[in-house]
């Protein structure tokens, strides 16, 4: 869903005529209210009705800038959650695209719990409420410019991105709050196409997803237990399987100023 861009309403004012056309209130010379009008009316009435096409092509321009173009396919090949910079471009991808599901999977499990969002459909109902609180959200992160890095200390993180007037008709800043969480993937041979997965694990090393086994000198991934779909799967079966830390979106504000370097970005 789009958010509205309302453009500058120009003021109204009636026309008025350069010159009348006949003897009376109408006549060459005379303003339609009777009052006498000379050259320097006739210049006034045509400096307003420049202004008023200045601003009209003002509101045409303004509507313009607020399409949003799709994701390229280089966005789309650079989708992923490594990074917290990496995971602010995928969620910029995913706006821009109105993509719901992509959105959905930006934000970490922990805001999923704390705003209550079990489900896709409950993550429509929390994104009208994020857009309005934020107004122009989609356009926004559109045109916020490659992030910085402000904080870094595991499991949180902090980026900032500049956002380019004339949203605002001045640059604004755009914060997102990430937290870092582990993940796993499993995909077998009756599903080959969609994994069995899930993110609600913490710390993939104390939860014993990853594991390393000193007499083999081997790292080791367990999947039972994680998911009721491959507790079952054979091992022969299981085709391809992933794990790993993942950064997720805990929270997103606009600025009117630049955070500073170390800024935490508290609730």
């Amino acid at each position: 869903m789009q958010e509205p861009c309302v453009p500058p309403i120009a003021e109204k004012r009636p026309p008025v005529p350069l010159l009348a056309h006949r003897i009376g209130p109408d006549a060459p010379g005379i303003a339609p209210w009777g009052r006498p009008r000379g050259l320097r009316s006739a210049l006034l009435g045509r400096v307003r009705r420049a202004l008023s096409g200045l601003a009209t092509g003002a509101a045409v321009i303004w509507l313009a800038g607020c399409s949003v173009p799709t994701p390229t396919a280089s966005q789309g090949l650079d989708y992923g959650f490594r990074t917290p910079k990496q995971a602010f471009r995928s969620f910029r991808t995913a706006v821009q695209g109105e993509l719901l599901a992509e959105e959905y999977r930006c934000f970490s499990s922990l805001w999923r719990r704390q705003n209550g969002v079990t489900s896709l459909l409950r993550y429509g109902e929390a994104r009208d409420e994020l857009i309005e609180r934020i107004p122009q959200l989609r356009w926004a992160v559109y045109r916020a410019e490659d992030p910085e890095l402000l904080m870094l200390r595991p499991p949180w993180a902090v980026v900032q991105a500049r956002i380019p007037g004339p949203l605002w008709f001045k640059d604004r800043y755009l914060a997102v709050r990430l937290y870092r969480q582990g993940y796993w993937e499993a995909f077998d041979e009756q599903n080959p196409d969609v994994a069995a997965s899930g993110d609600t694990v913490s710390d993939p090393w104390k939860s014993g997803l990853f594991g390393y086994v000193d007499r083999y000198d081997s790292f080791r991934i367990t999947v039972d237990g994680f998911s009721e779909f491959t507790e079952d799967t054979s091992p022969e079966a299981i085709l391809e399987m992933r794990a790993g830390y993942e950064w997720k979106i805990f929270k997103v504000e606009i600025f009117d100023e630049p955070l500073p370097a170390g800024a935490i970005l508290e609730d």
